[in-house]
């Protein structure tokens, strides 16, 4: 991690279910990768147990370079939890990924002040390593 984690690293426990597992080891081997239907190849992200297109229970996990755009973000301002009072303001973001068609992934904005970021910017994953077990895909402005 070369920037400042969005998140103090207490803060930094994963509540997983069998669906969401995978992708939490993935992103562990700094991998982001998603759900997508063996049968009729739509992604998925959160990853569930059905495909909402065939209802098919056949998955497989499709991994993407990482490069994506901003569909929308905010920049949180005031510190809901105090763990955060330190971090504010930091950057919310859905990521759009052009290779995983229908997948936006709610994330972080690293590296980049608020006023610096729009709608449509392109992205990169930043792993940020909160701790041997959690490592978060955030992003960062394209280079």
């Amino acid at each position: 991690m070369t920037f400042p984690s969005p998140l103090p690293a207490e803060l930094a426990v994963l509540l997983t279910d069998d669906d969401a597992a995978p992708f939490w080891e993935m992103t562990r081997q700094r991998r982001l990768c998603f759900q997508q239907c063996s049968d009729c190849g739509t992604f998925r992200q959160p990853p569930g147990p059905l495909c909402p297109n065939c209802r098919s229970r056949a998955t497989t996990w499709t991994e993407t370079p990482g490069a994506g755009t901003v569909f929308t973000f905010t920049t949180v301002v005031h510190p809901v939890h105090p763990a955060v009072v330190d971090f504010v303001p930091y950057l919310v973001a859905l990521i759009e990924f052009p290779d995983v068609p229908g997948i936006r992934l709610v994330s972080n904005l690293v590296e980049v002040e608020p006023g610096a970021v729009s709608i449509g910017m392109s992205v990169e994953v930043a792993w940020d390593e909160m701790s041997d077990e959690v490592v978060i895909p955030r992003f960062r402005p394209a280079a």
